[in-house]
């Protein structure tokens, strides 16, 4: 498996259709990258399959930014 922070990119900016340069692991996925709810629910989606995860709503409270999504996999 590659490095989990580019592969959580590539799947927002394939999902969002932003720039690569806009997404760091401090941003935040609503104030920062404007994600809507769909676009955060396909993300979640994706990154389930591909890390074979099943995210609680409560994981959701505390995942706020790319890097806390990419510290909770490392963790999985």
């Amino acid at each position: 498996m590659g490095d989990t922070f580019t592969e959580i990119v590539d799947i927002i900016i394939d999902i969002a259709d932003m720039a690569r340069e806009k997404v760091t692991k401090n941003s935040h996925f609503v104030d920062d990258l404007d994600l809507t709810s769909l676009e955060i629910l396909a993300i979640i989606t994706k990154v389930e399959k591909k890390y074979s995860v099943k995210f609680s709503k409560n994981d959701f409270e505390v995942i706020t930014t790319v890097g806390d999504l990419v510290s909770y996999l490392s963790k999985s």
